[in-house]
């Protein structure tokens, strides 16, 4: 069966790649156009809130991250909320203008995210 196969898993694990690749694609162009998007924190993150701050700890890497108060805010309404939504609700609690709580919102997610501990969720 000549050309089909692409390696290891054959033509299943190909077509499966090239999906992932596709909604990969599809929900960075989401974020480009400045629709709400859910996130997840990854499986291998472990966290808990130490003196009203979060401490994030990337067990994959044997890393952690001491978060501030805001993103303390922030990390906690991951699960469960979009980022429009948690950027509401941060507005509200620290008085700030809604587009600045969204913008600083999308900034710190996108920071976690190049961390790899959080991804957009499907």
């Amino acid at each position: 069966m000549g050309g089909a196969d692409r390696g290891p898993g054959g033509a299943d694990a190909g077509l499966h790649q090239d999906r992932l690749h596709l909604q990969h694609r599809q929900r960075r162009e989401l974020r480009q156009q400045g629709a709400a998007m859910r996130w997840k924190i990854d499986p291998r993150v472990a966290w808990q809130t130490v003196a009203g701050e979060a401490v994030v700890v990337d067990l994959s890497a044997g890393r952690s991250l001491g978060l501030n108060e805001a993103g303390t805010f922030v990390w906690s309404r991951v699960a469960g909320s979009d980022d429009e939504e948690i950027a509401r609700d941060m507005a509200a609690a620290f008085g700030i203008p809604p587009d600045r709580a969204l913008s600083d919102v999308r900034a710190f997610l996108t920071g976690m995210e190049a961390r790899k501990l959080v991804s957009p969720a499907p």
